[in-house]
């Protein structure tokens, strides 16, 4: 394995976001199985139409999920003050903490292996850049096809659930029936949204897939050339 594959291997393996915190807090799994537990509330609240005794276990499945999510959160940040280096455990938000570490910690890698100066760290941002334009297509595949199936299913099945309910109607208290139910999809829609919005941005954040570490990896590189350059001057 040459010297450009050990850097990119320790960036993966030693400076992942999961490595440096998450690995070393307990919330994160506890926040995986809220992924699972999550899905089992939705479950509950789509299977009864109406307001029932059986909605409270959909209730406490999401307020499960949203907890362990708000809990790894502040944790992350509580864990980045406490362990970080001085020079970067102040730096807020949390990205760009977890950004800061990762540089210093690549800095003194790269200044081990041999690369001292700016045009040996151009030389790997070049190879690096080469590799990960090659797979940024296979990125967006996967996300374009679940969104392609899970949308005509969500709108299919609101509109069986209003077909099913408006051939029954016969008096008032359907209308209201009808009115809840409105509102019950409405506030499943927006819980989904959040919960989809969430999941994939902490999922992002912990288990960056190998082509989003190699972007990153390029983006620290160029700050770190930047900065050797101006030492240079």
């Amino acid at each position: 394995m040459n010297t450009q594959e050990l850097v990119l291997k320790y960036y993966k393996e030693d400076l992942s976001a999961y490595r440096l915190i998450y690995s070393k807090m307990v919330t994160t799994y506890l926040f995986l199985t809220g992924i699972p537990v999550f899905c089992i509330g939705i479950y509950f609240f789509i299977r009864n139409p109406n307001v029932s005794n059986n909605d409270l276990w959909g209730v406490a499945c999401v307020i499960y999920f949203y907890m362990f999510t708000l809990l790894l959160d502040s944790g992350a940040k509580k864990y980045v003050r406490k362990n970080f280096h001085d020079s970067t455990k102040t730096i807020s938000p949390l990205g760009y903490a977890i950004k800061a570490e990762q540089k210093r910690l690549l800095k003194i890698e790269l200044k081990n292996s041999g690369y001292k100066s700016s045009e040996n760290v151009d030389d790997l941002i070049n190879m690096y850049d080469n590799k990960n334009e090659k797979s940024k297509l296979e990125r967006l595949l996967p996300f374009s096809i679940l969104v392609l199936f899970w949308l005509p299913i969500w709108n299919e099945y609101v509109g069986f659930r209003f077909s099913g309910l408006l051939r029954e109607i016969q008096d008032k208290s359907v209308y209201t029936e009808a009115f809840n139910l409105v509102w019950r999809l409405m506030a499943i829609g927006a819980v989904l949204w959040l919960f989809v919005f969430l999941v994939v941005k902490m999922i992002r954040l912990i288990f960056l897939n190998s082509n989003n570490r190699v972007e990153n990896l390029c983006d620290i590189l160029k700050e770190i050339s930047h900065e050797l350059k101006k030492v240079g001057k």
